[in-house]
């Protein structure tokens, strides 16, 4: 019997049919995680537009109301105003169980809207985000 040659084909078939599945599974991986991701950025900017258009229809009004920051499609976000000197304004929700953790933003911060991610702020924490913000004028009259 040819005990060797069986061995050794075995061995073969076995390891280029374990690199096909690495490779087709991180293939997989990071194209659901590319996806996901592109996801979290539409909603977060449909978030940002949200609120830009609340903030310029208070603006008209001389009044904020932050009950237009809340958006019942995105449950999960946190919608923060900050000031020029990282001071926060107003929240919604203020009371979440979600931590609620901001950049940390460049004084000349762009008018064009930034994306961001904080990772865990220790290894027992699971508080890592992706959010984005965006330098807005409001000046209520």
């Amino acid at each position: 019997m040819s005990s060797p040659l069986r061995v050794r084909l075995t061995l073969w078939y076995v390891g280029t049919f374990s690199l096909v599945l690495v490779l087709f599974s991180a293939a997989v991986y990071f194209f659901v995680e590319r996806i996901l991701v592109d996801r979290m950025d539409t909603n977060l900017r449909v978030t940002l537009q949200t609120t830009r258009a609340a903030l310029d229809r208070d603006s008209n009004q001389s009044k904020l109301n932050l009950d237009a920051f809340e958006d019942p499609r995105f449950p999960g976000q946190i919608v923060a105003l900050v000031d020029g000197h990282g001071h926060v304004l107003a929240r919604k929700p203020i009371r979440t169980a979600l931590i609620f953790r901001l950049p940390a933003i460049p004084v000349h911060a762009s008018p064009s809207p930034q994306f961001y991610e904080l990772s865990e702020s220790n290894s027992e924490a699971d508080d890592g985000c992706r959010g984005i913000y965006q330098l807005l004028s409001y000046c209520p009259v």
